[in-house]
């Protein structure tokens, strides 16, 4: 595998259906629970508000001017990203240790840097229809690799 390496990101199907139908579901849920147990409209009116404004929230992250669009992954482990706002300039990250790698999902936890009381980590959920096949699994061994390598400075001693 040469790097750096420039990996496209397309829009994933896969991810806007299933954020349709976990909202769906809960918004369903909540109206059944209503019709049975005959609550009140206000907190049925104030959950399904919040329910459909986390899916707007949701899809403007998926086509917001802020989506990442491009992913570059270099040999000494740092990643850098392109948005959708800034198609020409790479912007550095840290990769979070809690960023998830498995065969049908990868969740990069980019790490932001510090917020004036918080971390701010920005999540990427990629499916594999959001990148080419080979491209998908290049990121998965490289995000591996990179767990697997010694981070400089942490060497344990031993007694």
């Amino acid at each position: 595998m040469q790097l750096p390496m420039t990996l496209a990101l397309r829009f994933s199907r896969r991810h806007a259906l299933l954020l349709i139908a976990a909202h769906g579901g809960a918004l369903a849920i909540i109206l059944a629970i209503s019709a049975a147990s005959a609550l009140a409209p206000l907190p049925v009116l104030v959950l399904s508000t919040a329910i459909l404004s986390s899916l707007l929230w949701q899809f403007l992250r998926l086509f917001g001017a802020r989506r990442v669009v491009a992913l570059r992954l270099h040999a000494d482990g740092t990643l850098e990203c392109v948005r959708r706002s800034n198609t020409s300039e790479f912007t550095a990250l840290k990769i979070h240790p809690h960023t998830t790698v498995s065969p049908l999902l990868t969740l990069l936890l980019l790490d932001g840097g510090q917020g004036l009381w918080w971390q701010r980590l920005e999540p990427l959920v990629l499916l594999p229809d959001a990148l080419d096949v080979e491209d998908f699994r290049r990121l998965r061994l490289w995000l591996r690799w990179r767990a697997a390598a010694p981070v400089r400075g942490s060497a344990k001693v031993l007694p």
